[in-house]
């Protein structure tokens, strides 16, 4: 079994064929399959067996399979039986659009799955749902354009990291994440949002440390919108068009270190905005519209270290006393 893949990687890295490594894996399990078939039924002499359990062995001892950058285009809902003990699937830069019923219906040691870079607009609801170990789940640069029910069911609890960047989403409903309880890293990035349906989105999400929202169409930061989030270590909110926070915004994130405001429409920052930022290091307020800084909007920040305003509008001559204050 390994010997084959390694020979139809060397085969596919010196570009001999374009080979369907997904179709001949399936051939290998289906063999074993019937291997299996006869040896219950006894057709199988009692002095070869013992390969037969070499083979099944070598599947339930692979940890981590590889399968991506290979044009795949359709996965069957067979195509890893006998992986029980996988803990590592990667599958990005491949054509995939849709994955059958109950394809990942036996890997539920699964923790790390990749399906980035793909073609898919929608998932089932019932896709990730025997993927009980999921610790990172991968659906960067496809082509999503709403979150809904994907991950409704409690099987998803255990998910810690889910990267969604780079797709087309528009809409997340408001219990989109209601089960992942667990969830520290959510990735959101260069999307199409404007606004989030409900203010419960990220209610049950007080474990997040790191939030991405950079390079969607966010025009205004309403206030305790993101209150729940009290473990929130990293906001970046950059290359929206936001023109307007609301007073007390982030007065809930008392954890949090780094905010990245950069590249969008802002004019002013006052006291209010920034109020409750407690642990607050660094804040990127560069490539916006501001027209002057007031050094008491930065006061409550106690643990303040870096800012960053390059490219606004500023009359430096007019705020360098209030830019001496701020130093």
């Amino acid at each position: 079994f390994i010997s084959i893949f390694k020979l139809l990687h060397k085969q596919q890295q010196n570009k001999r064929k374009n080979i369907d490594y997904v179709n001949i894996y399936i051939t290998l399990i289906g063999i074993l399959e019937i291997i299996s078939n006869e040896m219950m039924s006894n057709k199988v002499n009692d002095d070869k067996k013992w390969m037969f359990e070499i083979e099944k062995s070598v599947l339930l001892g692979v940890r981590s399979l590889h399968l991506n950058s290979l044009n795949l285009s359709q996965l069957f809902a067979s195509s890893f039986h006998g992986l029980q003990n996988l803990i590592e699937l990667n599958l990005s830069d491949n054509s995939l659009c849709q994955l059958p019923s109950q394809l990942f219906a036996c890997l539920r040691s699964l923790e790390y799955l990749d399906l980035s870079s793909n073609h898919f607009e929608r998932f089932d609801d019932d896709t990730f749902d025997s993927l009980t170990s999921l610790k990172v789940l991968k659906l960067n640069g496809n082509k999503l354009n709403k979150l809904d029910s994907l991950f409704k069911s409690h099987s998803s609890t255990n998910l810690e990291r889910l990267d969604l960047a780079n797709n087309r989403i528009e809409r997340i409903v408001a219990s989109s994440f209601h089960c992942l309880t667990a969830l520290k890293e959510l990735k959101l990035t260069g999307n199409c949002l404007r606004s989030f349906d409900d203010k419960e989105t990220f209610t049950r999400l007080s474990r997040l440390e790191y939030l991405w929202l950079a390079g969607n169409r966010f025009e205004t930061i309403e206030c305790h919108f993101f209150s729940p989030l009290c473990s929130l270590k990293e906001l970046n909110m950059g290359n929206n068009q936001i023109v307007a926070i609301d007073d007390y915004a982030f007065v809930e994130l008392r954890a949090l270190r780094d905010l990245n405001l950069s590249q969008n429409k802002l004019r002013n920052v006052s006291e209010r905005t920034l109020h409750g930022l407690e642990s607050l290091r660094v804040l990127h307020l560069n490539q916006n519209h501001l027209e002057s800084v007031n050094a008491s909007a930065f006061s409550s920040l106690k643990c303040f270290e870096m800012l960053s305003i390059y490219s606004n509008r500023f009359n430096w001559r007019q705020n360098d006393s209030e830019l001496e204050q701020l130093r």
